[in-house]
């Protein structure tokens, strides 16, 4: 397997939050870079921009000005478990056994949310089966934020295709992967803070 340096791909996310009645739909592009970078870029139904570059998380929202850092604590949270999720998906997962306990099963790819923005529409299962890794921090700083990590693979390859973050406030987010790119050519600056989202 050639070495993975880079990802990108579009994704379709699902919020539930404890304090909403029906789950926020939205849509747009990720990206994640070796060493230490991420990026989502929320293109429906608002702009918006979230970068983790190395420890520093760089908010922006397209009513914003200007470009915001979140709070250190939580930054860090946040980053350390997409770092740690960006080495799965990148084919980096000596470290994460250290950090969760891991379990496996197969089941159906759950249904994809209509990124159209209906609040509860649903498309059709896809029927495609999945291996599904659960992730549980054992300790520290991910298992102040999250209960635990799900990453959903096409079974028998190392397609990522979903992934869902549940936090210890009750709040789920899942992702829905499309397109996904191995080493695209992403520009320079492409994981700095720059212009509007």
């Amino acid at each position: 397997m050639r070495q993975v340096d880079s990802w990108r791909a579009n994704f379709i996310c699902e919020k539930r939050l404890a304090v909403l009645q029906h789950p926020f739909i939205s849509s747009g592009v990720m990206a994640i870079a070796r060493p230490d970078h991420v990026r989502f870029d929320t293109l429906k139904p608002y702009h918006s921009c979230i970068i983790l570059a190395g420890r520093m998380v760089y908010l922006r929202g397209q009513t914003n000005r200007h470009w915001h850092t979140a709070a250190l604590s939580r930054a860090q949270a946040i980053s350390l478990i997409m770092d740690q999720m960006a080495d799965w998906a990148l084919g980096h997962t000596t470290g994460l056994q250290q950090n969760y306990r891991i379990t496996r099963h197969v089941a159906a790819e759950p249904p994809q949310p209509d990124a159209g923005g209906g609040k509860t529409a649903k498309t059709k299962p896809s029927g495609r089966l999945c291996t599904f890794f659960t992730l549980n921090p054992r300790k520290g700083l991910p298992g102040r934020v999250v209960t635990h990590l799900t990453l959903g693979f096409i079974r028998h390859s190392a397609r990522l295709v979903f992934f869902a973050i549940d936090q210890k406030n009750g709040d789920r987010q899942q992702y829905w992967i499309k397109a996904a790119q191995l080493n695209p050519h992403l520009p320079a600056n492409y994981f700095k803070p720059a212009g509007r989202p």
